[in-house]
């Protein structure tokens, strides 16, 4: 029980963190570093069952890597930010029956 809230609060502190570092990087036009930190990002909610994120997260990665349409990039970490707010809180709550 220990090992599964400490598990789902690092998923909420470095997806949080990862998540605002992608914002600040897509901003500065750094490409490969939103990339990176996308990829970085991506197991974590693969392993909470968080689908919808994880492909959302890849989706951005590849838009960056594979097409090299940074365009949308800005507004689909938008989208990521507003799907893991709705993740966060269902994490919270799963955290507060575990304590």
């Amino acid at each position: 029980r220990i090992f599964m809230k400490q598990l789902l609060e690092s998923f909420i502190s470095t997806t949080s963190s990862g998540l605002n570092e992608m914002h600040e990087a897509a901003g500065n036009e750094e490409w490969e570093k939103t990339a990176d930190i996308s990829h970085k990002i991506q197991p974590p909610c693969r392993h909470i069952g968080a689908i919808k994120l994880f492909n959302m997260l890849s989706g951005i990665e590849q838009s960056i890597r594979k097409e090299g349409n940074t365009g949308q990039t800005g507004i689909m970490i938008g989208n990521a930010a507003v799907e893991f707010g709705i993740i966060k809180k269902l994490v919270e709550e799963e955290i507060a029956k575990i304590s």
